[in-house]
């Protein structure tokens, strides 16, 4: 079994091997952490990412990403954690270059926090 440890690692190394070349990213592991997503900052043409199952990922992975100044698709749609607020959320108005933001479902606040989205990030497509 690998322990996160080990997970960190393994990505850190992946990371440090291959920033030249990868633009897209999907993450779909429950032992995933924020700072796993940090090591993405690493990676300058990182254009598109997916989480998904990330239990773990809070607001700080929100704030990791919105440094990713290359990102133009995000997709959080299947991301299973409470820890993400309204606040982190806002965090990804940063994201000038962005096309699309598919978010998690959130509840009775999804058409709030997608207005708010939309005024910041005008160009963009969130779903």
């Amino acid at each position: 079994m690998l322990t996160d440890k080990a997970i960190n690692s393994d990505l850190r190394a992946s990371v440090k091997l291959c920033a030249d070349y990868v633009t897209t990213v999907h993450i779909a592991s429950d032992v995933c952490r924020d700072r796993d997503i940090e090591l993405l900052k690493q990676l300058p043409l990182l254009t598109h990412l997916t989480l998904t199952v990330c239990k773990r990922l809070t607001d700080e992975s929100l704030l990791h990403i919105s440094k990713m100044s290359s990102l133009e698709t995000l997709d959080l749609s299947s991301l299973c954690t409470d820890a993400v607020t309204v606040s982190g959320l806002m965090l990804l108005s940063r994201l000038k270059k962005i096309e699309l933001i598919r978010l998690p479902f959130l509840g009775m606040k999804e058409d709030e926090i997608k207005a708010k989205l939309q005024r910041v990030l005008p160009n963009t497509i969130i779903k």
